[in-house]
């Protein structure tokens, strides 16, 4: 990608576009989490949310994180992600 000088106050329309990220104000992790299409993994959650693994399962083992179970494997609802995290960073 090459990058051209242009005057002050005008900005060729493909920058606008490239840029515009810049200006967008950064979603909140818990929005984030809630607006995930599909369900996490286990250790998915724990490395988005920057917790344990071992955190995620003692909530999953202490009733605070409603799980689905499909013989072993283990998803959990990005909604109720969302809710588990609000509840434990004490954020509303």
């Amino acid at each position: 990608m090459r990058i051209r000088a242009v005057r002050v106050g005008t900005l060729p329309s493909e920058c606008s576009v490239q840029y515009s990220w810049i200006m967008e104000k950064p979603q909140p992790l818990i929005e984030r989490i809630a607006a995930n299409k599909g369900p996490f993994e286990v250790k998915e959650l724990a490395t988005i949310s920057r917790v344990s693994v071992r955190s995620v399962y003692n909530a999953i083992e202490n009733d605070h994180l409603p799980v689905y179970r499909i013989g072993s494997v283990i998803r959990i609802d990005p909604v109720d992600a969302a809710a588990w995290l609000s509840a434990r960073s004490g954020i509303r």
